[in-house]
């Protein structure tokens, strides 16, 4: 047997995203899958990825529903960072 079941997922993620690379991917469609994977092989409730503009800005480029990125909006306007967790 060659590792474990959460392993395999993972290698098959791994040449998920690789096979997504071609050259008109889109980029926001790879990025909420790469978080919608993060929830399933990860103990989260929410995974979501932040990135930094030309300003050093944080900005929400994905979030798994409306809560999570209304959460986030906030957090980010009142210079908190990304919340630790969603409850």
């Amino acid at each position: 047997m060659i590792g474990t079941a959460r392993e395999r997922r993972l290698a098959e993620i791994f040449v998920e995203v690789a096979d997504s690379l071609v050259e008109d991917f889109d980029v926001i469609d790879l990025l909420h899958r790469l978080s919608a994977r993060c929830l399933e092989l990860l103990d989260v409730l929410a995974a979501e990825i932040l990135l930094a503009d030309a300003h050093g800005e944080l900005q929400i480029i994905t979030a798994p529903d409306e809560h999570t990125r209304l959460l986030e909006l906030f957090a980010l306007q009142h210079d908190q960072g990304p919340a630790p967790s969603v409850n």
